[in-house]
């Protein structure tokens, strides 16, 4: 992370995204195993060790305590809003949390397409965008899919719980 913050800040407009390309694609190799295992082993020794009552505990300390962008995100990632009203009430999360403003889910959600989304939305479409709302995402997509390959564009209108990994070696994107 190290290296691509360092590189992202030297680059100045019009510069050559190939040296930040290849440092993303060796985070990715050594992220996505890390990550998959957290949700493949992690994820069920915690749940076969810890009760409901403990995951909660830690859950709703993530959620009192953690970054409101990061919370942002993970509410982002759950696609739709349906979905993440359906992992509120799984986690007991009365549903007004999500009107709060400023800090409910909705306000969580904006927050992070607007600091974090927008950029990966921006660098897709090849201009400044913005990305707080699905008919957004849709323009974006189409954007996208003016300089990108379809593959590329089709994904940027999907939830993102529902998008493969448009960044790996498998897809040419061309940066």
């Amino acid at each position: 992370m190290d290296s691509i913050a360092a590189c992202v800040k030297v680059l100045k407009p019009g510069d050559s995204l190939a040296g930040l390309r290849t440092l993303w694609l060796h985070y990715e190799t050594i992220m996505f195993p890390h990550l998959h295992e957290e949700e493949q082993v992690g994820l069920p020794l915690v749940r076969a060790y810890f009760t409901p009552k403990e995951i909660e505990r830690m859950v709703a300390s993530f959620m009192k305590e953690g970054d409101p962008v990061s919370i942002g995100s993970l509410v982002h990632v759950m696609g739709h809003k349906k979905d993440a009203q359906q992992f509120m009430k799984e986690n007991g999360i009365p549903t007004f949390v999500w009107h709060i403003p400023g800090n409910g889910f909705k306000a969580l959600r904006t927050l992070y397409r607007t600091k974090q989304q927008v950029h990966i939305d921006s660098l897709l479409a090849g201009e400044q965008v913005k990305s707080t709302t699905k008919w957004l995402a849709k323009e974006n997509a189409s954007k996208a899919a003016k300089i990108r390959n379809k593959s590329v564009s089709l994904q940027c209108a999907l939830s993102p719980s529902k998008r493969a990994n448009v960044l790996t070696p498998r897809y040419e994107v061309p940066f």
